[in-house]
């Protein structure tokens, strides 16, 4: 049943770009198994802006560039999207990623296609890299102590919630990896939670 279910949104979808030019998303993750995935953004004959889920691929193991620039060249293909109608990607900033581009070029020229595309890297990601280098060491240590005292004291998340209206975003104390500093994400939190000094207090207090 559920490969017949899948057949019919692959076709579904198929006739849904067909003819569009596209704009292609695509990002893998090495957090508890491989995954790789593209999606399709295209803007349809009402001037409406949409996105298609083109391919989802579980994996054994990290893909290397030449591997990423096949599969998205698969999606494509899979879709019945042609080359030419290929407008850009929009991906992050791993170097495996601009191997990928740059062998994808080399695949669409040796199918007779020549025409540039976009080659992006994610806005929210450079957004993040600047955040981390602008950080100061007594921003650190702060970040640190405080998501320390969240990750340990229930209390203290749930007052967080209530002064807040949401959970705290967990990430890295370090600041490194793929998780990172995710400073968009969880400054505002912070600086809602401390717009005042009763705030502090009462979350500084909280026991585990």
């Amino acid at each position: 049943m559920t490969p017949f279910i899948c057949a019919q949104e692959k076709n579904k979808v198929k006739e849904e770009v067909r003819d569009q030019e596209i704009f292609l998303i695509f990002d893998g993750t090495t957090r508890l198994g491989e995954a790789f995935a593209c999606v399709g953004r295209f803007v349809d004959d009402s001037f409406t802006v949409k996105q298609r889920l083109l391919s989802f691929k579980t994996l054994k193991q990290s893909m290397t560039g030449v591997q990423i620039a096949f599969s998205v060249a698969q999606s494509l293909s899979e879709a019945g999207i042609p080359n030419e109608n290929l407008l850009g990607t929009n991906r992050d900033g791993a170097s495996v990623n601009e191997v990928a581009m740059s062998t994808l070029q080399e695949f669409r020229e040796t199918n007779g296609c020549s025409a540039p595309f976009w080659n992006l890297k994610c806005l929210a990601h450079f957004l993040n890299l600047v955040g981390e280098r602008m950080s100061s060491n007594l921003a650190r240590s702060f970040l640190a102590q405080w998501k320390s005292m969240m990750g340990h004291s229930v209390k203290a998340r749930n007052l967080f919630r209530e002064v807040t209206g949401q959970s705290f975003i967990s990430s890295s104390a370090t600041g490194g990896g793929r998780g990172g500093n995710r400073w968009i994400k969880f400054a505002p939190c912070i600086q809602r939670s401390l717009t005042s000094s009763s705030t502090k207090r009462r979350l500084t207090r909280a026991k585990p």
